[in-house]
């Protein structure tokens, strides 16, 4: 495989099967070296997850940004709360479980709605240390409003939109998946449900949307009492993605014990 192009550590390949980007945040930032975007194509499927972007230095400094933000100073960070459940997935209506809920292998059509990409950290309470191969299983409404994929009452199904994913944080803590803003469910403002599996517990938890409007009034945000812990629970945009690329949000999880 042929390395065409490495500047501001973007590489494309020649067989265009594979291209990377590393982000890369100075040491000691809970341990987020890079932030890898891959695009595999499987047989028949998109395996894992997205596209090099166009803008990559613009974005390698938000992302530092924002991990700066999210780092919460010298004391120990808060935990991510854990929330209830709200979303329940059917396990016989899951086609595909992989990083890309845009497309479902076999399906031509991709998703309705607005495209985003995730990126996140999971790290024990210091804030610092990443913990590696634990389990982020994903789920939310398509972008009609429909948390289950059997057209619930709050809205019309989307036929491919996965769902729900299943994936492993790498060695340094991250995750990374696509997927598309979900839509409004009642009273709720969109959110994304995760649950992390690591050590042999589970945190159930919920993800929300910075600058999102509705998230004032969101019972379930709003039931946390404690500030810091509400804002642990929303997803941080990162501006600096280049033309016709997806918005971008990161989300820094961090547990209570591991």
């Amino acid at each position: 495989m042929q390395r065409l192009l490495d500047c501001h550590q973007t590489v494309v390949y020649a067989d265009c099967h594979k291209t990377e980007t590393q982000f890369l945040v100075p040491g000691g930032l809970e341990e987020m070296k890079t932030v890898s975007r891959r695009f595999l194509m499987g047989a028949g499927a998109v395996s894992a997850l997205i596209p090099v972007l166009a803008g990559a230095p613009a974005l390698a400094s938000q992302l530092v940004s924002v991990a700066h933000r999210d780092s919460g100073g010298p004391d120990r960070p808060v935990a991510t709360p854990a929330m209830e459940r709200s979303l329940s997935r059917a396990a016989d209506r899951v086609a595909d479980a992989d990083a890309d809920l845009t497309r479902i292998a076999q399906h031509a059509r991709s998703a309705r709605g607005e495209v985003i990409d995730i990126a996140g950290t999971v790290t024990g309470p210091d804030g610092r240390t990443p913990v590696a191969n634990a389990t982020v299983e994903i789920l939310q409404a398509c972008a009609l409003g429909d948390p289950s994929g059997l057209g619930a009452a709050t809205g019309p199904t989307d036929p491919h939109f996965q769902y729900y994913a299943r994936l492993r944080t790498d060695r340094s803590g991250r995750f990374l998946f696509r997927t598309v803003r979900p839509g409004v469910i009642g009273a709720r403002a969109p959110f994304v449900q995760l649950e992390i599996t690591a050590g042999g517990r589970t945190l159930l938890t919920q993800m929300f949307f910075e600058g999102e409007g509705r998230n004032a009034a969101d019972p379930v945000l709003q039931s946390i009492g404690d500030g810091r812990s509400r804002q642990r629970a929303v997803a941080r945009a990162v501006s600096g993605t280049g033309p016709g690329e997806p918005a971008m949000f990161y989300h820094h999880i961090v547990l209570d014990t591991i």
